[in-house]
């Protein structure tokens, strides 16, 4: 597309300006949909840190609590 809008340009020819205005539309839809996909996966991920870090946590807790009453140590 990028190439497109270059070679429109260098021609030189105006009455092909629409076909710029075109790719330009494409590339900022293109924009938008690429943005809106990386802002789920960042929430995605976010939310993944936050389940293994409960999981850390319940883990080391379990952990010290079978140890108490136990006596067992874990590694």
């Amino acid at each position: 597309m990028l190439e497109e809008a270059g070679m429109l340009t260098q021609s030189g020819n105006y009455n092909e300006v629409t076909g710029i205005k075109d790719i330009a539309k494409e590339l900022r839809s293109r924009l938008r949909h690429f943005t809106s996909r990386l802002d789920e996966l960042k929430d995605k991920i976010e939310n993944t840190a936050k389940c293994y870090h409960l999981l850390d946590k319940v883990s080391g807790a379990l952990k010290s609590l079978l140890e108490g009453s136990t006596g067992f140590k874990f590694r």
